[in-house]
């Protein structure tokens, strides 16, 4: 065998795209070729695998020894004919600047190879002369063979080059140059810089790489003298490697003798799957062959691809990778999250390194913490990117409490990552000095190694486990300490078969009531978003759909030929608040950031469906609970305009206002407004809006949803707010009508056309424009209106226009220079239209800032996040995760979504219908008795109805209920696990979400939780067991349950 090292004279000058060429270029001449990588970079060697079909295995001396990285060369010595080692940054660049190890000059003098230097001729002339010569004199013994130059203006340049050096008495042989318009870079920037390679067969990126190295090869072979190339390689000579310490060799007896007692103590391997895709990449072939020889049956699949988790599994990991270049799939791939967090709760191990943590943490983000998408929810935090990325070497001691490796074993790894914990992440570790263990903790002590002269960093904690979870952002190699994976095996081994049984069931459940598609956002602009990663045939479909149904969009151009197919993002960029403006060279554009939310990816397909069905008559809320429920958990079309989104984080504040009223047309923003003190500001809401009950002037009803409600019928509102709502009835003769007789001739031409074409949308039953005209509100908070909205179908921006503090587009191009002088006396419109517990936290804030009161905003914040981080380390110590489902609506079936299934999870339950931020929907009663709920929560809203009024006809509706085929035999009916809920703390986003999440906290772990509800909010099926009853009599089996 000959061994050839091939080093670059810095970063970036190719060695890689050459390394690859040359073992594609040996292996065409028959040779059997093996590539090796210096360094912990696990994007190379799959460049290399790419190349020859063989695996590349890393060679650091300092994840691993001298001695180690010396015999896995040596291991290979006989299986073929040429090693082609990949070097590492620059030749002479190592660990620190004050001595070689680590460096690629020193592994090649460790294996006693010949070194090719790889030397970037682009813009250089006889200075080439005075650099190659310092290379070769600076360690005369290294063996360096030759040279290369890569990036030359032609064979002229080349000659110029050669006789420079030769002139210079560089005694250097040159065996080539590559000319610069060749070069096509097979990776990004060099190093472990770029993202992964495809590694499916089909995708047409992978065919784009392998064609890019296939073709550096034929370049190669045109341009490089290979012949003398392969003769100045020098035969490989094995080092003489030392006798190992006493350590070594005691350490080498045990790692055998263990082999031998797995080997006999079991005849049959253990079933563990691996991740292993385009998002799922970063793996150690030395690790998963030491977890093959402790006994692992390794079963590969592929998340992105659809895959379900393998049957019969004792483990699976999720290795470090790209996940959130495909968020999208992930999201997608719904019935395997499930499974992965049932695995998990059944006691499965599940191991995550990198982005197999940020998979299997709660939520991906964007760097400002918007657009999250939904992962496992296994660990106990979400996970955002980050605009730098975060690199370097650990040392790692395994504490007690860790549930895979020995407590005491040391190991060595490294850090590669774009992303970071966002929020709380466990303070503590597993297990106290006490041996007490806690929910969730830190089980590795990590030590950082010193870089660039600076002094290592303090002890830091890593390693997060539960249960027989593990996740961390730490790359461990087993190379040297095997021990490792026998302890990971060992712990898999331990797992019973009902872990991969219950699995399978949550997959089956999540496959069968997945109701919605979640296929990406196409944007307007698409041009700019071209995708250069390879995707799958039904996203190419909906995007194509898309395009062509919107006039805007021309289509989509073929990707071009440059595309920046391997490049993460790499440099600082401001988060667009605009979904047309992403780039492709960030996250956003690889396909992650291209909707906010499932209710944001329905916006596209409800616009399309309005310009298809135009001339359809629009279907009315057929019963006072459809109307409640489109109103407090909406859908798509009332949380989305035409061109951008109304979610907190996406919003610009307008100029606070310190004093002057406020109409809160939205109830969340009513709840909050009160909370923090405002209730004397707040002079309009509508009959929505829950006013607290020890308000003695309530503010006045100048909106109505629906005509039916009666006013006396509101929550806990006392006779002034009565008064209030027959105020509205009243002043209707007063005012000359509130409705659409009262528009003005700007507004019915406007409007005309919308009747006409069958587009108008109205929510409002009832609205008192002018009231609000003549109010001097200083701020207007609503459910579904901007600034920046330019639209009239909006029934809100309809009555805000013609009450004059609202102008529409037509109104701006309407003057001679098309600008309209700012008016000081419009009061600041601002959406309230919140979808998860993360916005409305932020809307908090947010209206804090607006009314002046950001400390109060603050305090709040602070409370609540307390109280919620309170429970969630509560739930973390609890063994049971019931499966839940809320109706949100009885008579026809509803199911909430928005923040109702964070709240759940916080709770301790498990909710695999819905994801965080999804519209309302409808569920046939079929899919509730699939799901076969171990709690049932039933939470009905009414407007205006208090919540006695409320639960009294929820009472009134179990009849229907009952009724149905299969009700008798639910889990949750069969364990009288059945409650009504007051629907105040669940169906307006506000503080009052919290006493929520503590109120489901109590009811799914009643002996974690024993603090008594409150009074008239909870009422619970109180039959005998084993006995049924009629479906009228079933509301007299409800009794007050605290």
């Amino acid at each position: 065998m000959k061994a050839i090292v091939v080093g670059g004279t810095q970063r970036g000058v190719g060695k890689t795209t050459i390394a690859a060429a040359l073992m594609l270029a040996f292996k065409r001449r028959g040779m059997r070729v093996k590539g090796f990588k210096i360094g912990s970079d696990f994007i190379d060697p799959l460049v290399h695998e790419h190349a020859i079909g063989v695996a590349s295995e890393n060679l650091d001396v300092y994840l691993t020894s001298e001695r180690y990285a010396a015999e896995r060369v040596a291991s290979v010595a006989d299986a073929c004919d040429v090693c082609v080692i990949d070097g590492i940054s620059g030749l002479y660049d190592g660990r620190d600047g004050m001595s070689e190890e680590g460096s690629t000059a020193h592994v090649a003098k460790l294996i006693n190879a010949g070194v090719l230097l790889v030397v970037d001729c682009n813009a250089m002339a006889r200075s080439i002369a005075a650099m190659i010569k310092g290379y070769r004199e600076f360690d005369p013994d290294l063996d360096l063979i030759g040279v290369v130059f890569n990036k030359t203006g032609g064979d002229a340049h080349t000659i110029y080059l050669k006789d420079s050096l030769s002139a210079a008495g560089g005694g250097v042989e040159v065996f080539g140059g590559v000319p610069k318009d060749a070069n096509a870079p097979v990776t990004g920037s060099g190093d472990g810089g770029g993202a992964p390679p495809p590694m499916s067969s089909t995708s047409a990126s992978e065919v784009s790489t392998q064609q890019r190295i296939a073709h550096m090869a034929t370049i190669l072979e045109k341009n490089v003298n290979l012949d003398a190339l392969l003769e100045a390689i020098p035969p490989y000579v094995p080092p003489e490697l030392e006798t190992p310490i006493v350590e070594d060799a005691q350490d080498d007896r045990r790692d055998r003798t263990r082999e031998a007692e797995v080997r006999k103590s079991s005849k049959d391997k253990v079933r563990i799957a691996v991740a292993r895709d385009e998002a799922f990449c970063f793996y150690y072939p030395d690790n998963l062959a030491k977890l093959e020889e402790a006994g692992a049956e390794l079963v590969y699949f592929s998340p992105i691809a659809g895959d379900a988790l393998p049957a019969d599994i004792r483990g699976v990991i999720f290795g470090g990778g790209y996940p959130e270049f495909h968020a999208q799939a992930l999201l997608k791939n719904r019935p395997l999250r499930s499974a992965v967090t049932a695995f998990a709760t059944s006691g499965g191990v599940v191991y995550g390194e990198g982005g197999g943590l940020m998979f299997l943490s709660q939520t991906l983000s964007a760097p400002d913490g918007s657009c999250p998408r939904s992962m496992c929810g296994v660990a106990p935090f979400a996970t955002r990117l980050t605009s730098a990325v975060k690199t370097g070497y650990v040392e790692v001691t395994i504490a007690p409490g860790n549930p895979l490796f020995t407590p005491g074993a040391r190991v060595r790894g490294q850090t590669f990552r774009y992303s970071e914990i966002d929020g709380d992440r466990p303070s503590k570790m597993r297990v106290s000095d006490d041996n007490r263990g806690i929910g969730w903790g830190a089980t590795y002590e990590v030590q950082p190694e010193a870089k660039f002269g600076n002094a290592a960093g303090g002890v830091e904690l890593d390693g997060f486990a539960w249960n027989k979870v593990l996740v961390s952002y730490i790359h461990l190699h087993f190379g040297v300490n095997p021990s490792l994976a026998h302890s990971f095996v060992a712990a898999c081994r331990s797992v019973g078969a009902d872990a991969s049984e219950t699995a399978e069931r949550a997959a089956m459940v999540s496959r069968r009531t997945l109701s919605r598609s979640f296929g990406p956002l196409t944007p307007v602009n698409s041009k700019k978003l071209v995708d250069g990663f390879s995707r799958s045939k039904s996203e190419e479909d909906f995007e194509q759909k898309s395009s062509n149904t919107s006039p805007k969009s021309g289509g989509v151009d073929s990707p071009p030929e440059k595309v920046k197919q391997l490049l993460p993002p790499r440099r600082a960029r401001a988060m667009s608040r605009d979904f047309r403006e992403f780039e492709l060279d960030s996250a956003e554009g690889m396909g992650m950031f291209r909707s906010r939310s499932s209710a944001s990816m329905q916006m596209l397909s409800s616009q399309i469906a309005s310009k298809l069905s135009s001339s359809l008559p629009r279907k009315q809320a057929n019963s006072e609970l459809d109307l409640a429920t489109q109103l407090y958990y909406g859908n798509a079309s009332s949380t989305a305009t035409n061109d951008h989104l109304h979610a907190p984080p996406q919003l610009q504040l307008p100029a606070p206002q310190l004093v002057g009223s406020i109409i809160s047309l939205s109830p969340s923003a009513t709840s909050v407004l009160f909370a923090l003190g405002l209730g004397d500001r707040v002079i309009g809401v509508t009959d929505a809006c829950l006013i607290p009950s020890d308000i003695n002037v309530a503010p006045k009803i100048i909106a109505r949803h629906s005509s039916g409600c009666s006013p006396t019928s509101s929550s806990g509102l006392g006779l002034a707010q009565r008064q209030s709502h027959n105020s509205l009835a009243s002043n209707e003769q007063e005012y000359g009508g509130l409705h659409h007789n009262s528009s003005y001739g700007s507004l019915n031409r406007l409007m005309g056309k919308e009747k006409d074409s069958g587009l108008s949308s109205d929510k409002w039953a009832l609205f008192d424009v002018n009231f609000v005209r003549h109010a001097e509100a200083r701020l207007i908070f609503t459910p579904d209106t901007c600034e920046d909205c330019t639209d009239l179908r909006n029934s809100t921006a309809k009555y805000l226009h013609e009450a004059d503090v609202f102008l529409t587009g037509a109104e701006y191009d309407s003057t001679d220079d098309g600008t309209i002088e700012f008016d000081g006396s419009r009061p600041s419109i601002f959406p309230v239209a919140p979808q998860t517990l993360s916005d409305v936290l932020e809307m908090i804030l947010q209206i804090g800032i607006l009314c002046g009161v950001k400390e109060r905003a603050v305090t709040l914040l602070t409370q609540l996040r307390s109280r919620m981080r309170t429970i969630a380390r509560v739930v973390s110590t609890c063994d049971e995760r019931p499966k839940v489902l809320s109706l949100e609506g009885l008579k026809p079936l509803f199911v909430g979504g928005h923040w109702v299934p964070e709240m759940k999870s916080i709770a301790g339950g498990i909710d695999e219908l819905q994801e965080p931020g999804c519209s309302a929907e409808r569920l046939r009663w079929e899919q509730v008795l699939s799901y076969a709920p171990d709690v049932l929560l039933l939470i009905p809203s009414y407007i205006g109805r208090s919540s006695e009024e409320t639960m009294e006809k929820t009472l009134e509706k179990l009849e229907h209920l009952a009724s149905q085929p299969g009700w008798w035999v639910l889990p949750a009916v069969r364990t009288r696990r059945v409650f009504i809920l007051a629907h105040e703390m669940f169906c307006q986003a506000g503080p009052q979400l919290v006493d929520g999440v503590e109120m489901l906290a109590r009811i799914f772990n009643q002996d974690a939780f024993p603090m008594e509800l409150p009074q008239g909010v909870c009422l619970k099926l109180a039959l005998e067991d084993g006995r049924s009853c009629r479906p009228k009599q079933l509301r007299k089996h409800f009794v007050e349950w605290r």
